[in-house]
């Protein structure tokens, strides 16, 4: 049985993008995530993923690091300049080259400055929206003086998310619990008509479920959240 991670109408990760931003990286343990993937010729690769949004790094069972080129993954080595990993000759499908050194990643200072460089772009704005937001509270808090922005102001900076608005919801199928071996009580929408319905649709019921994504939120801000 899945678990779910939000009662009633809610059985998804839902990552308001539109509204609060690119939700944060969210890392891979120490042991990586497992994968696969098929090659062009119809080879499947398995694969373990470690890193984040902002630095990844692939590798096989064997642990020789892999690079995607086009939609083919081939063995890596490090560059001559030790700032990128670079493809052999020689697909992930096949042996790996005689030699070939395993876990290779890049110096720690680069790895950090390839973070730092896509965390930056990632992020766009929302490093600067959510300090205008702290910024507000505190001049709430402490009263509007000097060079600090109106009360008025301030509470309308730091003002909840309310309106209409419109973002992206993701939805996540988690794999069966082997604890709970109950069937599943809510059969997952599959086709794209179910899907919009489960997010948009006013009254959903589908399944089991008591309304819709729109419904969730509308519901918990007591109608001041329309969002789809």
């Amino acid at each position: 049985m899945k678990k779910s991670i939000m009662s009633g109408s809610i059985r998804c990760s839902i990552f308001l993008a539109g509204i609060l931003g690119v939700a944060q990286a969210a890392p891979y343990g120490p042991e990586g995530h497992q994968t696969s993937w098929t090659q062009p010729n119809g080879n499947v690769v398995k694969l373990r993923v470690f890193g984040d949004e902002n630095y990844g790094r692939t590798e096989t069972p064997a642990g020789h690091t892999v690079v995607l080129e086009g939609m083919t993954y081939y063995y890596a080595a490090l560059s001559q300049d030790g700032k990128s990993l670079v493809a052999t000759s020689t697909p992930a499908d096949q042996q790996a080259p005689a030699g070939l050194a395993k876990h290779t990643d890049l110096p720690k200072e680069q790895v950090g400055k390839v973070w730092r460089e896509n965390h930056a772009r990632n992020s766009g704005d929302r490093d600067q929206r959510w300090a205008a937001r702290v910024n507000a509270v505190h001049s709430i808090r402490e009263g509007a003086t000097g060079n600090r922005m109106s009360k008025a102001a301030a509470k309308a900076q730091a003002a909840p998310i309310s309106g209409s608005k419109v973002g992206l919801t993701i939805l996540v199928q988690f794999p069966n619990d082997s604890a709970t071996p109950a069937n599943d009580p809510v059969t997952f929408p599959t086709t794209r008509e179910k899907m919009e319905r489960y997010c948009n649709q006013v009254g959903y019921s589908d399944d089991g479920n008591y309304g819709s994504v729109r419904d969730y939120f509308y519901d918990q801000s007591l109608g001041n959240l329309t969002y789809t």
